[in-house]
């Protein structure tokens, strides 16, 4: 399926009216099926489905590995999903509390108890954080045409992006790259993820599953966020802007 759509639009001012075409960005509501039950419907752009899938049950704690997905079939249309999972919950409990929204919010939210802190030693220059973030920016082409979606990349500390992912949704776009690295078998420890949203506690809640020690973005943390962020030794920052950031928490790692 696309990711975008042609569309007619007046622009007007008080002067003139002008009828063109552009580029809007498309939403589809995507149904996720697991072990034959509908557990989850997730209004996202139609890319990188099978990766926003396991992104998105993998980091809900569904399944622990990669080796627990047991098939995957998506549909022609892109309209939902079938996987078998060996599950690591009580899938019965899920189906009761299964989700639809739009930004991939999570069925429950994790205690620090059940997130290992991380220890990682990744030391990055403020430099080479303002060159990813402008690398990072110009790479979405959905955005230049759009003007309408989130986008995340894992990255390594000399700035390069590994993997990259966009989405009408924040939590979705993070949860597409969590897919990819898991499928592909690409580490995500030692390395630092550019998102382009609000960073809010189940942003952070991601993040921290996956052992990323930076996460770095042009919108604002919540506060509940840096709590958390706080607690599990996870490396915040934010307001990222041409020629300065703003770190939240752990600013050891930033050199």
């Amino acid at each position: 399926m696309d990711a975008t759509k042609e569309v007619t639009v007046i622009h007007t001012t008080h002067k003139e009216r002008i009828t063109r075409k552009e580029h809007i960005i498309c939403e589809i509501p995507f149904t996720i099926l697991v072990n034959g039950k509908e557990l989850a419907i997730l209004q996202c752009t139609p890319t990188s489905l099978k990766y926003l899938a396991v992104g998105f049950l993998f980091s809900e704690g569904v399944f622990t590995q990669k080796e627990d997905v047991k098939h995957m079939s998506l549909c022609d249309k892109g309209s939902y999903i079938r996987i078998n999972v060996v599950a690591n919950v009580d899938m019965e409990a899920l189906v009761q509390r299964r989700l639809i929204g739009s930004a991939g919010v999570s069925f429950y939210r994790r205690s620090k108890e059940t997130i290992s802190d991380i220890n990682s030693q990744l030391q990055v220059s403020t430099c080479k954080l303002l060159s990813l973030m402008h690398q990072f920016q110009a790479k979405s082409s959905l955005y230049k045409q759009t003007r309408g979606n989130h986008s995340c990349a894992l990255c390594n500390a000399n700035g390069d992006i590994i993997v990259m992912a966009d989405d009408i949704g924040r939590h979705n776009a993070i949860d597409k790259v969590i897919g990819e690295c898991l499928m592909k078998g690409i580490s995500e420890e030692d390395k630092i993820l550019a998102t382009s949203g609000r960073i809010s506690a189940e942003i952070v809640d991601k993040v921290a599953k996956q052992k990323i020690p930076v996460i770095i973005s042009f919108g604002a943390p919540t506060s509940l966020a840096l709590d958390l962020a706080r607690n599990v030794g996870l490396t915040v920052i934010g307001l990222v802007r041409e020629q300065h950031l703003s770190i939240f928490t752990n600013d050891q790692r930033v050199v």
